[in-house]
């Protein structure tokens, strides 16, 4: 069979869960790579919890001090990190609404956190591309009444465009 190019599975590879590498000979001995290589994005926060006091004067201002989190995106596609709060209301005395919890990006002007998926940030492939996502309470001296609130999750993930 001079002349034609036959290719035969000879060896296949794993590459640290990255799917299979195939290694295929043709006649002419000289071996072709072939690879699957999935999206892969990574979102790490530097923080689990946050802590926020409502003192008078917090009540009385309308908010507390911002806190930040640091969120690291590591992807190997372009990439687009998103915020959404996973309930309607807190946890407390009265049913305080998700949309008291503002968020910001680097500065940006404060938005109200929704449960809807809503868009930080977008970036292509990356080894550490940090956002710092500052977080405070909007607090209302009328409708906060006195005890202890807790909001559950907010999630902060990086997903595909």
């Amino acid at each position: 069979m001079r002349g034609t190019s036959v290719a035969c599975l000879s060896t296949v590879i794993l590459l640290a869960g990255l799917g299979p590498v195939v290694v295929w000979a043709t006649d002419s001995n000289e071996p072709e790579l072939a690879m699957d290589v999935p999206a892969v994005f990574v979102v790490s926060l530097d923080v689990n919890q946050l802590e926020y006091n409502a003192t008078e004067q917090n009540l009385v201002d309308g908010e507390t001090e911002a806190q930040t989190i640091i969120a690291t995106v590591q992807a190997n596609s372009n990439w687009v990190m998103n915020i959404y709060g996973d309930s309607a209301i807190w946890t407390g005395p009265w049913n305080k609404p998700v949309g008291d919890i503002l968020w910001s990006v680097d500065g940006s002007a404060f938005t109200p956190l929704e449960t809807g998926t809503m868009q930080i940030t977008s970036g292509g492939p990356t080894a550490g591309n940090n956002k710092n996502i500052d977080i405070k309470i909007s607090l209302d001296i009328t409708e906060d009444l006195p005890g202890d609130y807790e909001y559950e999750n907010i999630v902060v993930e990086v997903s595909a465009p």
